[in-house]
């Protein structure tokens, strides 16, 4: 070392330029002029402006290195006291005094906000006040001087050896203070965050809930909700298979059988006979209501079915139900004829993703009108969409149908994606749909259009 002021600046330079030269460093004693690197490192406008005209090095380049210098040679885990203050052991009082204080002008908090030095400043601290007090200081020699003439490799030295590095080590705190003020802050953006995703799904999974009970309840009334007539309900009822009764009870052979009056004959005789295939009926004739007399049964014959009559029947009851059958088909295709719009949003999507015009257009009416302009218009703005774009994609919710003699409004919900050509990053767009349709010779067409989106 030649003692003079460039000793410090030119083993701050080495380190930054050759940083595995620390440990021999860190091994020598201090050379001069510490105070020239801690005045760079304290922003001194004079310091470095002489330092710069010396070495012709940038100021940029002279701050780091007297920072990392101070910070890895003078702060290292075993630096005494004055190696801390950037002093030797006969340093003045006063050279104890003006190093302290251009320290603590680098360390303080104004200019360390995140306060990674706040732990060399406790050190720094410490050390002045034990070297600024003569008596302290003297003690402080003293330990110093038996500490050295210990044999190093003794027990005892390398125990207190150990304690004294064990104690200088800077217990940096896990965040620092500046992470700690904005702690709540994180902490109460990351609950709304949370409350927001959480109101959202909930949001969706009703909305989404509540589509799907309108879709069942549409499905059941088309499966069950076919109208009938009674006539049709009544013959539906009809059994198929006909059980007739030609028997006819045993009297009892200790009553005797009763004749009939003049006025039950002719009852008997107006009374129409039942048909072949009807469950034979029983009438009950009562004698004088004030006698005590037996009731007497009289039943009436019934005749035999006719096989040829029941073969009639069950073609005819065939019929019924095969015309039946036919009806219900007949309406259940009605039904779905006339419920086609609701599959107008998914030819939509189908044709928008493939690009295809032809396809498109044919679910317009002829007079079909959007935001912008008729048929003309529409068919010109999906044409320059398609040739300007690469990739397409739209996606609708379940709309909500109304229909009424001819007409059904939707409304619902949609999601498109657009890949312009020579553009890497695709379109986002989401927004409320409107469709109106109408039937136009038995197909259902859309006669007015609606989007309100916003990009995403």
């Amino acid at each position: 070392m030649t003692g003079n002021g460039a000793d410090a600046l030119g083993h701050a330079l080495e380190l930054h330029a050759k940083p595995g030269a620390l440990a021999l460093l860190r091994r020598r004693p201090l050379p001069d002029a510490v105070l020239l690197l801690i005045r760079i490192a304290a922003g001194d406008r004079q310091a470095i402006e002489d330092a710069a005209a010396r070495t012709s090095v940038s100021v940029r380049k002279l701050t780091d290195a007297a920072v990392m210098y101070l910070r890895q040679v003078l702060f290292d885990a075993d630096a005494d006291h004055y190696r801390l203050l950037g002093v030797r052991a006969d340093a003045s009082e006063e050279a104890l005094k003006e190093h302290y204080r251009w320290l603590m002008r680098w360390l303080h908090p104004d200019r360390d906000p995140d306060r990674t030095g706040e732990a060399d400043a406790q050190r720094v601290n410490r050390a002045w006040h034990v070297l600024r007090s003569g008596e302290r200081r003297l003690a402080y020699d003293r330990q110093r001087a038996q500490q050295a003439a210990q044999p190093v490799g003794s027990a005892t030295s390398l125990s207190a050896h150990r304690h004294a590095s064990a104690s200088r080590i800077p217990q940096r705190p896990p965040l620092s203070p500046r992470t700690v003020r904005h702690l709540p802050v994180f902490v109460l953006g990351g609950l709304a965050l949370l409350a927001g995703g959480s109101l959202a799904g909930w949001h969706w999974l009703n909305q989404t809930g509540e589509a799907n009970v309108a879709t069942l309840r549409s499905l059941r009334t088309d499966a069950h909700g076919l109208t009938r007539s009674p006539a049709a309900q009544a013959s539906m009822m009809v059994p198929s298979q006909r059980i007739v009764d030609a028997t006819t009870h045993a009297v009892d052979a200790s009553a005797p059988i009763a004749r009939p009056d003049a006025r039950a004959s002719e009852s008997a005789d107006a009374d129409p006979v039942p048909p072949a295939h009807a469950v034979p009926w029983v009438s009950m004739s009562t004698g004088n209501s004030t006698a005590a007399a037996p009731q007497r049964v009289v039943r009436r014959a019934t005749a035999l079915p006719d096989p040829a009559q029941d073969s009639v029947d069950h073609a005819t009851a065939d019929r019924s139900e095969a015309d039946l059958t036919n009806a219900d088909q007949a309406s259940a295709d009605q039904a779905d004829a006339d419920r086609a719009y609701t599959m107008i949003p998914d030819r939509l999507a189908a044709a928008y993703g493939q690009g295809n015009l032809e396809q498109l257009m044919r679910l317009f009416a002829s007079d079909a009108v959007d935001d912008r302009g008729g048929i003309a218009t529409i068919a010109s703005e999906y044409r320059s969409l398609f040739r300007q774009t690469r990739s397409r994609r739209l996606r609708m919710g379940t709309l909500s149908w109304r229909a009424q003699d001819g007409h059904a409004v939707g409304t619902g919900t949609f999601d498109a994606r657009v890949r312009r050509r020579g553009h890497p990053y695709a379109r986002h767009v989401r927004g409320n749909i409107v469709i109106e349709a109408a039937s136009v010779d038995a197909q259902w067409k859309i006669e007015r259009i609606s989007l309100r989106g916003r990009q995403r």
